[in-house]
């Protein structure tokens, strides 16, 4: 098994679990991450968190399941699956990179709403070392997310700290290592004690604004009608101080 899935208290946990192989990302792990984000979704989860076991969060692509050929578009196909699930999902999905995170396995963290990072994290994608021109799809989704900067030495091959995704948009906190486990727990609480469906109409509005798809006139109705929500009207009335005498 190289993917485990586990739900709690609303908190779903998938955790990359293949350490002798550095975490690689194969068909069935691809396969097994995507299933986790089906479970989830249908099990009403209120957030997602993707993890890894072991000193490498994930080495990218399983080299093993590559044929050197162009029928690796296919490859490419599951990975993206895998990214367009955590986009799309109304689910705030959070990365924990601690360690290495190489090739795909960047696509992948670079999809997900909230990166936490260590600072033994370190994110390379070394495609055009190899002589290949990465997704082209991937790149697209990715430049909406990082600063040309960023994208440019990614994509070159060159390594990048922990910091230096911070400021490039990629990571967004990074703690030591000792300090990881609260920093998620802070994170999950808030996200998991969201109230109605505010969070995942935000991923969608946002990722309308990444894709150049927004709407405003849709938009704005989708928020008048939360403004209208009996949800709203229960917070807004509990929150409410007695008047003054």
């Amino acid at each position: 098994m190289t993917v485990r899935f586990t739900q709690s208290n609303g908190i779903a946990r998938i955790v990359l679990d293949d350490p002798a192989r550095r975490n690689a990302l194969g068909w069935g792990t691809l396969e097994a991450i995507l299933d986790s984000v089906n479970s989830a979704q249908d099990d009403d989860a209120r957030c997602i968190v993707l993890s890894a076991q072991g000193s490498v969060f994930s080495a990218g692509a399983d080299f093993n399941d590559l044929t050197g050929t162009a029928a690796d578009t296919h490859f490419d196909d599951a990975v993206s699956k895998v990214t367009t699930a955590f986009r799309s999902s109304s689910i705030p999905v959070v990365a924990v990179v601690d360690g290495p995170c190489l090739g795909a396995a960047v696509d992948v963290v670079t999809s997900t709403d909230v990166v936490i990072a260590t600072q033994s994290a370190r994110f390379e994608v070394p495609a055009a070392r190899l002589g290949i021109l990465y997704n082209p799809d991937s790149l697209v989704a990715m430049h909406s997310r990082i600063t040309g900067s960023l994208m440019r030495t990614l994509m070159l091959g060159i390594s990048v700290s922990a910091d230096e995704a911070l400021a490039g948009g990629l990571v967004s906190k990074v703690v030591d290592p000792t300090e990881l486990e609260v920093e998620v727990q802070r994170v999950t609480e808030k996200l998991g004690a969201a109230v109605g469906g505010a969070i995942g109409a935000t991923k969608g509005l946002i990722r309308s604004l990444d894709e150049g798809t927004f709407d405003r006139a849709y938009w704005q109705q989708v928020r008048l009608n939360f403004l209208d929500s009996t949800e709203r009207l229960e917070i807004i009335n509990s929150r409410k101080r007695p008047s003054p005498l």
